[in-house]
C-alpha cells in the first residue's frame, strides 16, 4: 500500500487499539488525514466512521442503563409467538429447552467475551477476522445481515397480523383479510420510516415501543390470572395440559427458542457503551436467568389460561372490547414503530458495503445517487412483504431463522473462535466440551431448518400454522 498520500488510510492492527489509550491520537490523525474515514488494514479494509471513534471515546453507559438495554433486546416480536409454541411441543419439553438454550447460549457468550477480554475487541467482524481470517469475518458479516433480515420480516408480519386483527374487528370489511390492500397498507406505513437516516431519531420511538410492549404483555398477564381465577374447568386442565406433549415439534421449538435469545451483535454495542465493559458478563448472567423466567412464566401463563384455544398470537386471545382492543391497538403501533429499528444495522451493512458503498456515497460520505440508496430499502421492503405474506406462520419462521442463523451466531461461531484462539492453553476437557457442544449445535440448526422448512411448504402435516 503507497504511503505518499495525505489520504492514505491509518494503519492499525484492529479497533482493539481504541481500547489501549490512543483514542485522542488516533482521532487528530483522523482529522488531518481524511475527516470522513480511515481503515483497519490486513489484507482487508474495514471502515471506521467517525461516529464509532467519538463512540469509542465515550462509554458513560451504567451497568443499570446497559441491564435496561439488554432487557429491551430480547423482548421482541418472538415473545408474542411463545405461547402458541408451548402448546405445540408441550409444557415439560418447552420449559427444559428454554432452560437448556439459555444456559447454552449464556455459557457460549460468555467464552466469546473472554476472547474479547484478551483481544481488546468491541467488534465482533474484526474479532472473527483476527481469530478465523478471511473466512470468519464474511461468515459474520453474511449471517449478522441474514439475521437483520429475518427479524426485520418477523417484526413486519407481526405488525401486518396486526393490522388484519384491527381491520376485522372494527368494521373495516374492505381490509379485512384483503392481502393486497394489506401490503399497501404496509408500504404506506414501513416505506416512510425506513428513509430515516440517523440512528438519534430513532430514540424516542424505541422508548415508546418498549413501553406499549410491555404494557401489552403486563396486560395479557393479567386477563391470563383472570381466566385462572375464576375458571373452575380451566383449573381442571391444569395438569392435562401441563403433562401434555407433542415431541415431533421440539425441534421447532427449538429454533424459536434459540431466536428468542440470540443477540449477538447487541451484546457488543451494550459492552463497548459500558463504562466498565468487565461487568458485563455478570449483567448477562443475570439478565440471562429473568429472561428465562419470563418467558417460562409468560408462556406457562397463556398456555394454561387459554389451552388449546391459544393463538398464535397470544394478545389475540384478549376480548375485543374496550380496554383491551385499545392494547391491541397500541401493540401494533409499538411493533410498527420498532420496525425500521431492526431494518437500519441492515440498512447499514448493506450501504457500507463495497458495492454500494462507492455508488451511493461521494469520498465525503454525502449521498450522490438518492434512487439507488432508497431503492434498495424498497426492494428489501418488497422482498419481506413477499416472505410474510407467504410464510406459513410467525412461528414457523421464526423457527427457521433460529435454526438457520441464530444457532451459528449464538452457539458455532463462539465455541469455534474460543477454541481457535485459546489453542494453545485451553484444557482438553474443555476442548472437548466444546467440541460436544458444537455437535449439539450444529445437530439442532441442521433438524430445525429441515422441519422449519418442510412445514413452510406444506410438506409436514399437524404442525399447525399459528398466527393466523
Amino acid at each position: 500500500m503507497q504511503t505518499s498520500s495525505i489520504r492514505q488510510p491509518i494503519m492499525i492492527d484492529t479497533l482493539s487499539q481504541l481500547d489501549k489509550g490512543d483514542k485522542l491520537n488516533l482521532e487528530s490523525r483522523f482529522e488531518i488525514q481524511n475527516k470522513d474515514e480511515t481503515y483497519l488494514s490486513h489484507q482487508y479494509a474495514v471502515p471506521i466512521r467517525r461516529h464509532q471513534v467519538e463512540e469509542a471515546k465515550a462509554a458513560h453507559s451504567t451497568n443499570f442503563q446497559a441491564s435496561f438495554t439488554l432487557l429491551k433486546c430480547f423482548i421482541g416480536a418472538g415473545i408474542l409467538a411463545l405461547p402458541y409454541s408451548f402448546h405445540q411441543v408441550g409444557m415439560i419439553p418447552a420449559i427444559l429447552t428454554l432452560t437448556f438454550v439459555g444456559i447454552m447460549t449464556y455459557y457460549c457468550m460468555s467464552l466469546l467475551m473472554q476472547v474479547a477480554d484478551a483481544k481488546k475487541g468491541t467488534r465482533l467482524e474484526t474479532m472473527a477476522y483476527d481469530v478465523l481470517g478471511t473466512w470468519g469475518m464474511y461468515a459474520v458479516e453474511i449471517t449478522v445481515s441474514l439475521h437483520q433480515f429475518g427479524s426485520s420480516t418477523a417484526s413486519l408480519m407481526l405488525a401486518t397480523k396486526f393490522l388484519n386483527y384491527l381491520f376485522c374487528n372494527l368494521g373495516f370489511d374492505v381490509l379485512c383479510g384483503t392481502k393486497s390492500l394489506q401490503v399497501l397498507v404496509c408500504l404506506l406505513v414501513v416505506v416512510p420510516l425506513s428513509t430515516i437516516n440517523n440512528m438519534h431519531w430513532f430514540y424516542i420511538p424505541s422508548i415508546a415501543s418498549s413501553t406499549l410492549a410491555l404494557t401489552g404483555i403486563a396486560t395479557q398477564l393479567s386477563y391470563d390470572l383472570d381466566i385462572i381465577q375464576s375458571n373452575p374447568e380451566v383449573q381442571r386442565s391444569f395438569l392435562e395440559n401441563f403433562t401434555s406433549m407433542e415431541i415431533s415439534n421440539l425441534p421447532m421449538f427449538i429454533g424459536v427458542a434459540v431466536y428468542m435469545f440470540e443477540g449477538v451483535g447487541t451484546f457488543f454495542n451494550i459492552r463497548a457503551a459500558m463504562a466498565r465493559p468487565s461487568d458485563f458478563p455478570i449483567l448477562l448472567k443475570y439478565q440471562m436467568f429473568v429472561v428465562v423466567l419470563l418467558y417460562i412464566l409468560f408462556a406457562s401463563l397463556c398456555y394454561l389460561a387459554l389451552g388449546a384455544n391459544i393463538p398464535g398470537i397470544v394478545i389475540f386471545a384478549l376480548p375485543v372490547r374496550g380496554w383491551y382492543i385499545w392494547i391491541v391497538g397500541l401493540y401494533a403501533v409499538a411493533v410498527l414503530m420498532g420496525y425500521p429499528l431492526r431494518l437500519f444495522p441492515l440498512l447499514k451493512i448493506l450501504e457500507n458495503s463495497n458495492f454500494l458503498k462507492y455508488r451511493i456515497f461521494d469520498q465525503k460520505l454525502q449521498t450522490i445517487n438518492w434512487a439507488l440508496r432508497y431503492g434498495v430499502r424498497f426492494i428489501l421492503i418488497i422482498l419481506m412483504l413477499i416472505i410474510v405474506f407467504t410464510a406459513k406462520s410467525l412461528n414457523t419462521l421464526l423457527s427457521f431463522i433460529g435454526s438457520c442463523i441464530s444457532v451459528f451466531l449464538a452457539f458455532i461461531l463462539p465455541l469455534l473462535m474460543y477454541n481457535a484462539y485459546f489453542a494453545s492453553t485451553i484444557s482438553r476437557s474443555r476442548k472437548r466440551f466444546n467440541q460436544v457442544l458444537l455437535c449439539i449445535g450444529l445437530t439442532m440448526g441442521v433438524v430445525g431448518a429441515v422441519v422449519s422448512f418442510a412445514d413452510m411448504v406444506g410438506l409436514r402435516q399437524g404442525s399447525g400454522g399459528g398466527g393466523h
